[in-house]
């Protein structure tokens, strides 16, 4: 687990907040949006209690979560996914910091990323 990762997905998570909570003249959902370069690949985006995020494997995720032990977010469901392209799940709403090392845990251990992948952060609206 990486802090440096870790403190800048609570901090662009913390951002996504904040967005939703002020007066915006553009329509639609924030989603913080976290890429690794130079590949753009893995990617994840998170909103309110939905994560959205590159899988490239041909197995069912919640099966392959389960077994990394990322399927631990509270009443957590695969909501959609498309064999090596991507998978959506739903969760109860859980504190940032709980959500960043949960996203952390899934670029280290689902990617095998290692401690000290570089990563990109954005706010984005949908």
């Amino acid at each position: 687990m990486g802090e440096e990762q870790v403190a800048i997905i609570r901090r662009t998570l913390d951002e996504r907040d904040e967005a939703e909570t002020s007066p915006s003249p553009a329509p639609g959902e924030y989603c913080a949006s976290f890429e690794v370069p130079p590949a753009r690949e893995p990617w994840l985006q998170a909103t309110g209690g939905v994560v959205h995020f590159h899988y490239p494997f041909a197995e069912e995720p919640s099966d392959r979560l389960s077994r990394l032990g990322l399927l631990d977010l509270p009443a957590m469901e695969c909501l959609a996914w498309e064999s090596g392209q991507y998978a959506t799940f739903a969760f109860e709403r859980v504190p940032n910091e709980v959500l960043a090392r949960w996203i952390d845990r899934l670029f280290t251990t689902l990617y095998e990323g290692g401690a000290s992948y570089e990563l990109e952060a954005s706010v984005q609206i949908l």
